[in-house]
């Protein structure tokens, strides 16, 4: 395995995006977090269920999300799920996070 130079083992300047390979009924979507979501754990959102937050971006460093998470206003989701559960969320994090959509 070829090594990269020091500086550049951390970072990845491309943009994050998945081929749709019609084998499973999901999309994937970036979210930021609002200032309403500032301070909350990613638990404390209750996003619907189906919503698999897959990785968070903040600033120039990539987290891996777990649920106690602290999630800061401007931090980038990587969010999968089906197309329903995607608007779902969006209108989740519209609210701040506080309400469970049905």
């Amino acid at each position: 395995m070829r090594k990269r130079p020091a500086d550049k083992q951390h970072t990845i300047t491309n943009k994050l995006t998945f081929d749709h390979t019609g084998t499973m009924d999901a999309s994937n979507r970036e979210f930021v977090v609002p200032a309403e979501s500032n301070g909350k754990s990613l638990a404390e959102l209750s996003l619907p269920e189906g919503a698999l937050v897959m990785l968070i971006r903040r600033e120039s460093e990539f987290l891996i999300p777990r649920g106690s998470t602290m999630l800061q206003t401007g931090d980038s989701m990587m969010v999968v799920g089906s197309d329903k559960v995607l608007e779902m969320t969006e209108l989740q994090l519209a609210t701040g996070g506080t309400e469970r959509q049905a």
